[in-house]
């Protein structure tokens, strides 16, 4: 019984560690797109 809790929790554990980076990883898109838009701007044409 105590293995499968221990199971459980560390499928939490790995669950919030993806959520993590995945939000990581779209925040870092989405910062990189605002910056490249921002950059564009200074350009002549």
């Amino acid at each position: 019984m105590g293995v499968i809790i221990e199971f459980v929790m560390f499928l939490g554990v790995v669950q919030v560690v993806y959520d993590s980076a995945i939000a990581w990883y779209r925040d870092m898109i989405v910062w990189l797109d605002d910056t490249a838009t921002y950059l564009a701007g200074f350009w002549p044409f």
